[in-house]
């Protein structure tokens, strides 16, 4: 597997540490203004910026940087910053601070399912956005049951193996989530989950 890392700043020696621990080989860290960013084949791309906030668009407007395939690692993350990068379908997120070998494995693992991958104090961000609203919506135990499942990052068809449904009925029941708790994607339906102590990590 073949890992391409783009950062916009000279990494500490404990960061690059972790990423050789981890990626062996595999990996080449690469300052983003010296890439050709319109020929990339990689397997996976990590980019690592001091502060979310400076991303340019050069990357976060390129699909061919910013996709299912990315694990972005950065600080100062807010709600506002992670949806934006999930709406151009970029899955995985790692604050700094939680970055360590068993992370950066997990979010490459997530990556290739192409499943959603947020470390524990990004988590945080959820937990303390308060809820647009109070109104209480019932959830029978078998939603709670796919809610958390999606948050392990299960594929469709692997919470369906699990729990001895359809493909179908897991979607019909992914569907009426999010028309419940009025979300419009995976994310925002585990940053509500968490938020109304459906859910645990």
């Amino acid at each position: 597997m073949s890992i391409l890392t783009l950062t916009n700043y000279d990494l500490p020696s404990e960061c690059s540490a972790i990423l050789f621990k981890t990626l062996g080989d595999s990996i080449a860290i690469e300052h983003w203004a010296t890439i050709n960013q319109e020929t990339f084949h990689e397997d996976a791309t990590l980019i690592i910026f001091k502060d979310c906030g400076d991303l340019p668009e050069s990357i976060y407007k390129n699909p061919a940087i910013i996709n299912s395939k990315t694990i972005f690692i950065s600080e100062n993350f807010s709600l506002k910053t992670i949806y934006e990068l999930c709406a151009h379908n970029l899955l995985s997120f790692i604050d700094y601070n939680d970055l360590s070998i068993a992370t950066l494995q997990a979010a490459i693992a997530a990556c290739r399912m192409e499943s959603l991958f947020i470390s524990r104090t990004i988590l945080t961000i959820f937990k303390s956005a308060a809820p647009a609203a109070k109104k209480i919506i019932p959830i029978s135990k078998r939603e709670i049951e796919i809610i958390k499942l999606i948050g392990e990052e299960l594929t469709t068809k692997e919470i369906a193996s699990r729990l001895y449904l359809s493909k179908r009925t897991v979607d019909t029941h992914r569907q009426n989530l999010m028309r419940k708790l009025n979300v419009r994607n995976n994310i925002g339906l585990i940053k509500v989950a968490i938020q109304r102590h459906l859910i645990r990590f």
